[in-house]
C-alpha cells in the first residue's frame, strides 16, 4: 500500500466520520429549529428569550454550513487524491515501458518522468499534516457538539 493509498483510505475514514457526526447534527438541529421557532411563536415568553431564540437560530444555520463546508473540501481533497494516484500509475506505467524498450537512463524523458515523480511524492508528503489538522478540528468540533447538547 503506497503513501497514496493510506492517504486515501483516512481521507475516507474521515469523510464517513464527518458525514456521520452532520448526520447527527442534522436531526439535532431540526429539534432545535421547532424548539426556537416555538419560542419566537409564543407570547407567554419574555422577549429576551425570543432574542436569544433568533440568534440561536442563527448560530445554528451557520454551524450546519460549516460542516457541508467542510465535508464538500474533504471530497475536493478526495478528488484531487484520486487524481494524483492515477498520474502515480501512469508513471509507473511510462517507467516500465521505457525499461521494456531499452531507452538509456540518460534520455531527457525518463528525467522528467522522475522530476514529476518527485514532486507528486513531495505532494503527498505535505498532505498528511493537513489530514491531520482535519482531524484535529473535527475532533474538536464533534466534541463542542456533543458539550453543547
Amino acid at each position: 500500500m503506497t503513501n497514496i493509498d493510506e492517504f486515501l483510505t483516512n481521507l475516507e475514514k474521515t469523510i464517513h466520520e464527518f458525514d456521520e457526526t452532520r448526520g447527527k447534527f442534522e436531526e439535532g438541529h431540526h429539534r432545535n429549529m421547532e424548539l426556537f421557532d416555538y419560542i419566537l411563536k409564543s407570547k407567554e415568553i419574555p422577549a429576551e428569550q425570543r432574542t436569544s431564540s433568533v440568534l440561536g437560530k442563527q448560530i445554528a444555520h451557520i454551524d450546519l454550513a460549516h460542516w457541508s463546508g467542510e465535508i464538500l473540501i474533504l471530497r475536493t481533497l478526495k478528488i484531487l487524491a484520486i487524481n494524483v494516484k492515477i498520474l502515480e500509475i501512469a508513471i509507473d506505467d511510462i517507467k516500465r515501458k521505457f525499461g521494456l524498450s531499452g531507452i538509456a537512463e540518460e534520455n531527457k524523458n525518463v528525467e522528467k518522468v522522475r522530476e514529476l515523480e518527485n514532486e507528486i511524492n513531495t505532494l503527498k508528503q505535505e498532505w498528511q499534516p493537513y489530514l491531520d489538522r482535519i482531524k484535529q478540528a473535527f475532533e474538536f468540533t464533534a466534541r463542542y457538539f456533543e458539550d453543547s447538547r
